[in-house]
């Protein structure tokens, strides 16, 4: 290292110090390979698999002779139907007030009290209703009739609207459990998360499943919420169950619950639970439906599955539940759905197991501080290049200062959650960035260096080397991103980034403050020095300039795109899908396995049309910048989905990086030969051609 000393002191040559800032990074990132293989390891080990089937449903298809079945438990379709999907265990939730009420089990009956009130009137469940009722706390009696003196169960309810009323948990039928004891069949009782529990209803609850492998709930709430769920929790890990936290419909207090899952011995006694929901089953065909699981599993670690069969046969020609002939085609395509998962899992590598397996808990923290250790002293000398480029050389108090703070903040990271995600951020916002401010340097660089004029076709392969440049340095920000917080519970999703939508902002408003005058862009470099002029050069520039009606415009249609963006960001987004969209990527799912992200696939071409435009002085190179920007921020969101297979994220932004620089090979080659073909054609008409063309 080259260290010279003039009146200030002792100085660092700036190629010196870009050397250092780039040793940095490559080491965080090396490590932070290391750290992302152990979790490829672990990854190839989670592959056991719980498959639920709701019994409520599965209970409601017509009986194959048409009609409708007065005791499902009693029948053989059920269970006949259940054996095609070998592994999988029967889910049986509470009966409610409304399924009760659906039933005709449960009828309107008049209490002095004025208080809702229901009258059993199949006396085969009444004492399990009775049962129920004294679990939950709910006042019941038996009333005599006057007129043939038969008394009959009457149950009262706390008064609230109808349709909370209608959710309200009553009990499980010892009927139900009964036949699928003598059919051989795995029961999972699933509680309804309901505050009304009598003196020792909680403690009867869990007697009540101890003994089955998983524990989910059913209703708006997981039970023992708000104020037991430490006592919830401690009952789950001593029997050794498994906690199903629901994915999408989020459950109050299933967060708080699945957060307190990890046991003594470090083993997290959770698994994530995807289902499709019943008014989504009519929307979906057997293989729309059975793609929707694998991807699940395959894409976001879901490990129990709960399943509804299809119920109303949309997918079959027109019938109703009295026509035997639809009656058994609807039975027939259940059959076949169900064993079509079932190949499709096992296909997949996966196996249909009682539960999930545990997986061990291995807090990021420490390991977390070493590698922050490593990449922010880097990343700070490499952000001080970008904002004070005009200094050949920097003092040595001020290079030791740089990396003094990165370590001393890399300690802080290593004790504090907080600090950790604020550096994070950091790395996040600023990879991008510098990826981009690099892929700038080397097109400016080189389009100088050989004399490219605007519309030479050399700049196509420079603008994919750029591509190449800003992308390895974004690959190398989500490694170490993931590398740092690789874990059980970023599998989990306990353990997540926070910061992805400021992510995805900050960076898009830093570099359309310094691209903002974009037809000045070519003037940026600085050719006697090789560099690019200064952040705070540009920006101030652009602080001092007036405002022009174009300037309004392209900052409304800026403003729409982030929005737009970030409204489609994640799993339930604002925004949906556009139709044609969808089958963009329905079509490369099919293609490749793996659907790389529309960003990315949009971005990679736009990056390199920008770095091609910024010959052509226009101010659409700040639109295309902004585009090209995003493509570049997703590659590193894309490694900040913890819940995903590494393996997965890496093939998927390898693929999105391949079709999207194929794409931008196409899109620039058109642009040089309509861009030549433009100037041929005004020097043709005697036209003045631009200066520099």
């Amino acid at each position: 290292m080259e260290v010279s000393e003039d009146r200030h002191g002792m100085m660092i040559s700036r190629r010196n110090l870009l050397g250092i800032a780039l040793m940095f990074t490559a080491v965080a990132a090396i490590g932070s390979v290391i750290f992302c293989m152990s979790r490829s390891v672990l990854d190839r080990s989670y592959k056991d698999v719980a498959v639920l089937v709701d019994w409520q449903a599965l209970a409601s298809l017509p009986d194959a002779s048409g009609g409708s079945i007065s005791y499902p438990e009693d029948s053989e379709q059920p269970w006949q139907l259940l054996a095609a999907l070998p592994g999988a265990q029967l889910c049986y939730g509470e009966e409610t007030v409304g399924s009760l009420l659906d039933s005709g089990i449960f009828a309107p009956a008049e209490l002095a009290t004025g208080a809702p009130a229901f009258e059993v009137t199949d006396e085969r469940y009444s004492a399990d209703i009775a049962r129920g009722a004294s679990r939950h706390g709910y006042p019941y009696r038996r009333v005599a009739r006057f007129a043939s003196g038969y008394e009959s169960l009457v149950v009262q309810f706390p008064a609230m609207p109808e349709e909370d009323l209608r959710l309200l948990p009553v009990a499980w039928f010892q009927s139900v459990q009964d036949a699928a004891a003598l059919h051989g069949a795995s029961l999972i009782l699933r509680p309804g998360g309901s505050e009304f529990l009598g003196d020792n209803g909680l403690q009867e609850t869990m007697g009540f499943i101890a003994e089955q492998p998983l524990v989910l709930f059913q209703g708006p709430t997981v039970l023992g919420y708000p104020g037991r769920l430490d006592e919830m929790a401690n009952a789950i890990k001593r029997n050794g169950q498994t906690f199903c936290w629901v994915e999408f419909d989020e459950q109050d207090g299933g967060g708080g619950l699945a957060r307190r899952m990890t046991g003594s011995d470090g083993k997290i006694h959770l698994a994530r639970l995807h289902s499709i929901p019943p008014e989504e089953m009519d929307n979906y065909d057997i293989a729309g439906a059975v793609a929707r699981y694998l991807r699940a599993v395959d894409e976001r670690s879901m490990r129990v599955l709960y399943v509804r069969p299809f119920i109303r046969g949309r997918q079959l020609n027109s019938g109703s539940a009295g026509d035997t002939g639809y009656v058994q085609r609807l039975l027939e395509l259940n059959r076949k759905y169900f064993q079509t998962l079932a190949s499709e899992l096992q296909a997949e590598g996966f196996t249909i197991a009682s539960k999930p397996m545990a997986l061990q808990s291995v807090m990021p923290d420490l390991k977390g501080g070493i590698w922050v250790a490593a990449w922010l002293p880097g990343i700070l000398l490499l952000i001080y290049l970008l904002a004070f480029p005009g200094r050949e050389s920097i003092p040595l108090p001020i290079f030791i200062g740089l990396l003094a703070a990165g370590l001393l903040a890399a300690g802080a990271a290593s004790f504090s959650n907080a600090a950790r995600d604020i550096l994070l951020l950091l790395a996040a916002t600023t990879f991008p960035l510098v990826g981009f401010w690099l892929a700038m340097h080397v097109n400016m660089y080189l389009t100088t260096r050989l004399s490219c004029k605007r519309f030479c076709p050399r700049r196509i392969f420079i603008a994919l080397l750029g591509l190449i440049v800003a992308s390895l340095f974004s690959i190398a920000g989500g490694v170490i991103i993931h590398g740092t917080l690789a874990s059980a519970e970023g599998i989990l999703k306990l353990s997540e980034f926070r910061g992805v939508t400021l992510s995805m902002a900050l960076p898009v408003l830093l570099f359309a403050a310094w691209g903002w005058q974009a037809e000045t862009l070519a003037d940026a470099w600085q050719v006697a020095e090789n560099r690019l002029v200064g952040y705070w050069q540009r920006f101030s520039t652009l602080w001092q300039s007036p405002i022009r009606y174009g300037d309004v415009a392209f900052i409304l249609i800026a403003m729409g795109i982030i929005g737009v963006v970030l409204l489609r960001s994640g799993n339930d987004s604002l925004l949906g899908v556009l139709s044609i969209e969808n089958l963009f990527r329905e079509g490369l799912e099919q293609s490749f396995g793996v659907r790389p992200r529309t960003k990315e696939l949009i971005g990679h071409p736009l990056l390199m049309l920008f770095l091609l435009s910024i010959a052509w002085r226009t101010r659409v190179s700040v639109m295309l910048g902004i585009g090209a920007l995003l493509g570049q921020i997703s590659i590193l969101n894309t490694f900040c989905h913890l819940h995903t297979p590494l393996e997965l994220t890496v093939t998927r932004v390898l693929l999105g990086l391949s079709l999207g620089a194929a794409t931008g090979l196409i899109w620039c080659v058109l642009a040089i030969a309509i861009g030549n073909g433009w100037e041929y054609l005004k020097r043709r008409s005697g036209d003045t051609p631009v200066a520099g063309s």
